[in-house]
């Protein structure tokens, strides 16, 4: 992350791939295993992923996995701290029924620049529908006490901010159209009220951030999601 200009950047990131409770894959120093190595430069060019530089130690894992859901988690080496990106790549060479559906993160949210940073591709020649969500109230029902009490999500194409949101139910966004995309994308509706953000929209191909700050320099955990939304589920 250096030559992105990136201060305090994770000098030694370990990933490691979950199904479930279970470790699938770990990596660290992705160019040390030769056989491995090669593997990840064919299919990041494939995917149009930057190339790596040989020798750092980043981390990567190539893999084919089940429809099911997974987590990639980001560690320090040895306990080590600082700033890490985790990339996801759909690299199927052929058409298949399988698809990436949805992405999620979960980290700590600061203030000033220390935001939270969610990147994603829309790829093809069709617009697609999302719903893209900044969960810190809800995570106390998965035992999360350290929430961040108040997200803001704002979506940017480059530097141009295209939407914001601040407290679903009551922000700019239709809170209907908000509070039906969770059943069209399976997934737990927020709580009617709640201070967490979200944004059902329609985007054409190209590449959009999503960032999540606090209300007021606020602190605090935060999960950030985004799903593709079926065709006739976003206004």
């Amino acid at each position: 992350m250096k030559q992105y200009g990136v201060d305090g950047a994770l000098e030694d990131p370990v990933l490691q791939l979950y199904s479930g409770q279970t470790v699938i894959e770990t990596n660290g120093n992705w160019s040390s295993d030769a056989g491995k190595s090669d593997r990840i430069i064919q299919v990041s060019a494939q995917a149009g992923a930057p190339r790596l530089a040989v020798g750092n130690k980043d981390a990567a894992i190539v893999t084919t996995l089940s429809p099911g859901g997974y987590t990639a988690q980001l560690s320090g080496a040895g306990g080590s701290t600082g700033i890490g990106m985790i990339e996801i790549y759909e690299a199927d060479s052929v058409v298949t029924d399988a698809k990436l559906i949805n992405i999620s993160t979960r980290s700590e949210t600061r203030g000033d620049a220390e935001v939270q940073i969610a990147g994603f591709i829309i790829s093809g020649n069709k617009s697609k529908n999302v719903l893209i969500r900044a969960l810190g109230p809800q995570l106390a029902q998965s035992g999360v006490t350290n929430y961040l009490t108040d997200p803001v999500l704002t979506l940017y194409t480059g530097q141009t901010i295209l939407q914001t949101d601040d407290d679903w139910s009551t922000g700019l966004a239709t809170p209907a159209a908000v509070g039906a995309a969770p059943f069209a994308a399976h997934v737990i509706p927020l709580a009617g009220g709640s201070t967490d953000s979200a944004i059902v929209t329609t985007l054409a191909p190209g590449g959009y951030t999503a960032q999540v700050s606090g209300k007021n320099g606020q602190k605090g955990v935060t999960l950030i999601e985004v799903y593709e939304l079926p065709d006739n589920d976003a206004n």
